[in-house]
């Protein structure tokens, strides 16, 4: 059976997040990527890494970035570990799908995407049942004023992002 941890690795290999760069001074962006795509992870699988809280840049877990550390300093390990243990068809290609949907496009990079989101689906649990969505979307652009001048693209987004991922 594979570890948790090289089944987390294998999934950010799929995500296209190098874990070997996370550690660095510029690994920013692998550890945002990592924190955002580990929270999407636990929210389509039966797949718990750690609890979040909102924070500047969205929903941020220290034990997914001590999680994240642990990786990055196993990553051969790890990654030898899942390469005899290929996921299941299900699940890599649901991934597949979060990585085309998340990818960089016109007017919208991965990372705005992510933030955006992951921020949303925060809020929108947080939110009365009945009136998620809508009242949700309000949040987001509450607590992240700097899309507004996005806002058009960024809710057409969520509102692809949510059919697509049916959360």
């Amino acid at each position: 059976m594979t570890s948790k941890d090289a089944k987390l690795l294998k999934a950010m290999d799929i995500l296209d997040v190098k874990m070997e760069h996370f550690v660095e001074d510029n690994g920013f962006k692998v550890r945002f990527r990592f924190q955002k795509y580990t929270y999407i992870i636990q929210s389509l699988f039966d797949f718990y890494v750690g609890g979040y809280n909102l924070y500047l840049r969205g929903p941020y877990s220290p034990a997914v970035a001590e999680k994240g550390f642990e990786i990055a300093k196993d990553v051969a390990r790890l990654r030898s570990e899942a390469e005899s243990q290929p996921f299941k068809r299900e699940p890599r290609e649901i991934l597949e799908r979060v990585k085309d949907l998340f990818a960089d496009e016109a007017g919208l990079n991965q990372e705005t995407k992510l933030e955006a989101w992951t921020t949303y689906h925060y809020l929108k649990a947080l939110c009365p049942v009945g009136d998620q969505g809508d009242k949700a979307v309000d949040e987001l652009f509450k607590h992240k004023p700097k899309f507004l001048g996005d806002r058009e693209r960024i809710e057409t987004f969520l509102s692809r992002a949510d059919r697509e991922m049916d959360l």
